[in-house]
């Protein structure tokens, strides 16, 4: 046989690639054919940073809720001055804006544009807060697992009930926090202020033009389901303002009717005589005016271990010779106390919605219960209190020192901040109608 052939020699050289054969008859194996080219359009383009329709670019100016700090600058006759208004938008400002004249700005509207300013800007931040109803959400429901299950829609719209409530709740969150110096009706004294300075309309628009310079509206309307209409949130914040007011005729009356009665002796009361009564916010679950027969009152105030305490106070008190509201403890072990509950819960209150409060402090969950010396007058806070210390002159400043230095006999740190490191409490003190000084509520602190 003839030898084999030699093999071609190697060389570097890469060999050009080999055409696929033609694709023959179809097979008939499993195999997984290749996707079928897209026809479709192409795809989107990555979306450019920046801020969506309905976000809202940061301005560095403050929001109006930052704005709300002016209020801690109020008067006690109610105005805001303007020169510690400036003072504090200065504070409240971004660094960038301490060439802005606040104060000059202010006064070329006019003397009173602090007060309107101040006014003008609570009033948006509560128009802002409830402009829109929510109008509820779907939900799916749990079945049997055999394809029952539905979808059910939740409503969520508040009643006019609810939005009072909440903006009750929001002012009064407001006034805890930034406690302006006529406290809850810091409002409608600084209105009545601005009014008696013959304020116009026209000026609220100048104080607008400032405040859309000075600060930037946190929020932007967007779609949350059901929104309302302008016209619609004009009706009800006139509803709103409209009860308000009635609120404040109203409560203004059970106040002149308090203010008629007077004291009489927490000793030998007839029961059986009560005519009305009204709870008041206080203390530690707060207190039951009381009145008995037809012109006299006193106050029920519920009390636990402290009763010792405050009966002894009120002790102390008489023997060093500083006038105090007279007290008397009932016990819910004495028939007397169920006497004075029974009467209290058959006679009428003032406010319907406080009955099951007064229900708790007379129905024996607390153990004691103290008679309290009704006084007529003020307590030393907010204007009122300041004209009644004014009007009763060195003979009240006299009772005053008194009472800081009973005070310090029984180390009460819950009045007057004499020689204590915190606030004080100037609704323990009251002037009475002649004018002296009464305290109220004491305590006895040991050392």
């Amino acid at each position: 046989a003839p030898p084999p052939k030699s093999a071609p020699p190697v060389t570097a050289s890469v060999a050009a690639p080999v055409a696929a054969p033609a694709a023959g008859p179809k097979g008939k194996g499993k195999g997984k054919a290749p996707p079928p080219k897209s026809s479709g359009p192409a795809p989107k383009a990555k979306a450019a940073g920046g801020f969506a329709p309905n976000m809202q670019k940061w301005t560095g100016r403050p929001s109006i809720w930052e704005g709300l700090a002016l209020l801690a600058v109020q008067e006690p006759d109610g105005h805001f001055d303007k020169e510690r208004v400036a003072e504090k938008l200065c504070s409240i400002q971004q660094p960038g804006s301490a060439d802005t004249d606040f104060a000059s700005r202010l006064a070329e509207v006019g003397e009173a544009a602090p007060t309107a300013l101040v006014l003008r800007l609570a009033h948006k931040v509560f128009e802002q807060m409830f402009w829109h109803e929510w109008s509820g959400v779907e939900v799916q429901t749990v079945g049997s697992g055999r394809g029952d299950s539905e979808k059910v829609k939740e409503k969520g719209e508040s009643t006019e009930e609810d939005l009072e409530k909440r903006r009750k709740t929001a002012k009064q969150t407001m006034l805890a926090y930034h406690a302006p110096a006529c406290g809850e009706v810091w409002e409608e004294l600084a209105e009545a202020w601005l009014k008696a300075q013959g304020w116009s309309s026209e000026q609220d628009t100048s104080v607008d033009a400032l405040l859309a310079e000075w600060f930037a509206e946190p929020f932007v309307k967007r779609s949350h389901g059901k929104g309302i209409s302008e016209e619609a949130r004009k009706e009800r914040e006139e509803a709103r303002r409209k009860k308000e007011e009635e609120e404040r005729l109203a409560e203004a009356q059970r106040a002149a009717h308090w203010q008629s009665m007077m004291s009489r002796s927490v000793l030998d009361v007839p029961w059986d005589e009560v005519r009305t009564t009204m709870w008041c916010s206080g203390g530690m679950g707060g207190a039951i005016l009381t009145q008995v027969g037809d012109g006299e009152a006193l106050v029920l105030k519920p009390q636990g271990m402290s009763a010792v305490a405050e009966a002894l106070a009120v002790g102390i008190a008489c023997l060093v010779g500083v006038r105090v509201a007279a007290l008397r403890v009932l016990s819910m072990l004495e028939d007397e106390f169920f006497s004075m509950s029974s009467a209290v819960h058959q006679a009428p209150t003032m406010v319907s919605e406080h009955k099951n409060k007064m229900w708790l402090i007379t129905s024996g969950s607390k153990e004691f219960v103290a008679v309290v010396e009704f006084v007529k007058g003020p307590v030393l806070q907010g204007l009122e209190g300041q004209r009644a210390l004014a009007a009763g002159g060195a003979a009240a400043l006299q009772g005053l020192g008194a009472l800081v230095a009973l005070d310090c006999l029984l180390n009460n740190m819950d009045r007057v901040p004499a020689i204590w490191l915190n606030d004080g409490n100037l609704s323990n003190v009251m002037v009475a109608e002649d004018g002296s000084i009464v305290g109220i509520d004491q305590q006895l602190n040991p050392i």
